[in-house]
């Protein structure tokens, strides 16, 4: 993801990317898992702000 692309538009990337490579990217749960894992690395990288 880049610094101008929000997390919808790479969560679009990534389902038009996982529709490309169809059976190579592995069964649909396998998909699920993938982008769960690539979820929670998008959301640790992004900047936290703690409330005080």
């Amino acid at each position: 993801q880049t610094s101008t692309e929000t997390s919808t538009e790479f969560m679009q990337c990534f389902l038009r990317l996982a529709g490309f490579l169809g059976a190579a990217a592995g069964t649909e749960e396998e998909q699920a898992k993938n982008f769960q894992w690539g979820l929670l690395l998008l959301l640790h990288a992004l900047p936290r702000h703690p409330r005080y």
